[in-house]
């Protein structure tokens, strides 16, 4: 589960977890490029530190595969 900490309607938005095994926190948001086009961006942060360190070889694909996912829902959604 997250928390949303900041949040700028239609530009930006961060959250952070406040349940489940693995902390993390996210920001994302979007930009115009020109009429047509759109930029998401994200910076995902996670802490590795304790028992997550031996993780980490194996977590850091398992995001950025979930985070692809997101990404090409969201332009499905969008283009729909």
């Amino acid at each position: 589960m997250f928390e949303v900490v900041e949040y700028e309607p239609g530009h930006r938005v961060k959250a952070t977890t406040i349940e489940g095994t693995f902390p993390i926190t996210f920001t994302r948001w979007v930009e115009a490029v020109d009429d047509d086009t759109t930029r998401v961006q994200a910076i995902i942060e996670g802490d590795s530190s304790g028992f997550f360190r031996f993780l980490e070889p194996v977590m850091a694909p398992l995001v950025g595969r979930s985070i692809q996912k997101d990404y090409e829902r969201l332009k499905a959604l969008l283009e729909g």
